[in-house]
């Protein structure tokens, strides 16, 4: 029967008899998606959704319809991402490709959503806050970990990386220079104060540079030069932005890169230290926008003193709704601290105010739209459980390959001072990255020379490949 089959299926035009091969390919190329879960989907629409998916990640963010309060309403991309799955869905039902063919990542992804709208339910019920949006966006954002693994089955990620950096960067350039402006959180701003590229804010592209930054280097294993190259590139564009955090994480991406080519630790350290000299010169003499937000920051006096009397200001209950809290500013503070501060106060005093929310958290969304700190958001919203839950997720995405883990790295430090976890390109970059990592790991190089199988692979696999079984 297998004879049958490669006797008569067509040649390629291109290759031959690259089409015999492609048969005996074809069914390793079944087995390793029936494996893990994913059913074979026909080619053509195969290739329809996967880049439209990675449009998504280059598309603005450009609400259709606002929702209430949400700074983040109905848009294009949620019809695309819910067709996506509805598709993923439906030839998972018909190749019956269920419970124990899905991955640990995907195990842990699925409990920490259900772990969020359980708490969305619990708070909704007992004191009518939280909003389950904030759960079924997470659940959209894991979408593109599908989109990442059909991709992955017949193309490299590079492009798309590149695609991605580039793109932000001519549009972080021209933003800077006023000549055009960005779509930020709240629609369209013809003029911006800070870049914000092809996302929603200065944070949310930093994040994203940081990824690019993590693939194009760890995912390659490319030599110092390029890395220093890339390095110098990709610092000019978050000094544009002014993200603070995002810098950092690429200071520290960087240095991680060096650290893990050296043969002797000390040696290391002391390398660092004379690089790290020229470069916190540079920041402190070089006019830029990180080091002008930052002239305050370092008082840490004065900064202690706004968290404490922040604390002592605000007392919310499990009823109130939290809206943007009052700031108290003291002289020589820093701005964005005064902010983080208020925020702060009231996400620990609303958590430590609600003991039966003290293992799942208040409920996601509860909080607002914005805590700025990412880390102290997800505990207070979805509790130990939540928190517990997400690190095992992140530990899982960072055990399939170098790149991935440096990429966890970096978006868990922007974490600290941003809500970088529930900001949509960010997050669709990182799981369209994990899918890939997560696939290429686990089935290895392509398929075949070309890089594609042929048009008329689905029907040879709905009729006698079946009966091979």
């Amino acid at each position: 029967m297998i004879m049958l089959i490669v006797a008569n299926f067509p040649q390629s035009k291109k290759h031959g008899n690259c089409g015999a091969r492609q048969v005996i390919e074809f069914l390793s190329y079944e087995n390793h998606l029936k494996k893990y879960m994913l059913p074979l989907i026909p080619l053509s629409l195969n290739r329809h959704f996967v880049w439209l998916g990675v449009l998504l990640i280059f598309l603005p963010k450009i609400n259709l319809l606002s929702l209430g309060g949400e700074t983040a309403g109905i848009r294009i991309d949620d019809f695309v991402l819910v067709w996506i799955a509805g598709l993923i869905f439906l030839f998972t039902i018909i190749a019956n490709a269920w419970i124990d063919r899905i991955s640990k990542i995907e195990k842990i992804a699925f409990w920490f959503i259900g772990a969020m709208v359980f708490s969305n339910f619990i708070n909704i019920l007992l004191y009518r806050q939280s909003s389950l949006l904030y759960s079924m966006r997470m659940l959209e954002y894991f979408v593109f970990f599908y989109i990442g693994i059909y991709f992955a089955e017949r193309r490299d990620i590079r492009r798309v990386i590149w695609a991605i950096l580039i793109a932000n960067g001519i549009v972080i350039a021209l933003q800077t220079l006023g000549l055009i402006g960005g779509f930020a959180s709240e629609g369209y701003a013809p003029l911006l104060p800070r870049a914000i590229g092809l996302t929603g804010g200065p944070w949310e592209v930093g994040a994203v540079i940081n990824i690019c930054f993590a693939i194009l280097v760890f995912h390659y294993r490319r030599m110092p030069a390029f890395v220093c190259y890339l390095f110098g590139l990709t610092m000019l564009l978050l000094l544009l932005t002014a993200a603070r955090m995002p810098t950092v994480a690429n200071i520290v991406l960087f240095g991680y890169y060096f650290y893990l080519r050296s043969n002797s630790k000390i040696l290391f350290v002391v390398k660092m230290f004379f690089v790290a000299i020229p470069i916190l010169t540079a920041l402190v003499l070089i006019p830029n926008p990180v080091f002008e937000r930052s002239a305050n920051l370092v008082n840490l006096t004065n900064n202690m003193d706004v968290l404490a009397s922040a604390l002592d200001r605000v007392d919310p209950g499990p009823t109130d709704t939290i809206e943007q809290p009052d700031t108290e500013m003291i002289e020589d503070s820093d701005a964005s601290w005064v902010m983080r501060a208020a925020k702060w106060a009231v996400a620990a005093k609303l958590y430590a105010n609600t003991p039966s929310a003290w293992a799942w958290g208040v409920g996601p969304g509860h909080l607002g739209t914005s805590v700025d700190g990412g880390w102290l958001r997800l505990w207070c919203e979805t509790g130990p459980i939540g928190v517990l839950l997400f690190i095992s997720l992140f530990k899982q995405i960072a055990q399939t390959g170098w790149a991935a883990r440096t990429m966890i790295i970096g978006v868990s430090i922007s974490m600290v001072m941003i809500d970088i976890y529930m900001a949509y390109k960010v997050m669709a970059l990182l799981f369209f990255v994990a899918g890939y990592m997560h696939y290429r790991q686990r089935n290895g190089a392509a398929l075949c020379e070309t890089g594609e199988l042929p048009s008329t692979a689905w029907t040879i696999y709905s009729t006698p490949i079946k009966a091979l079984r």
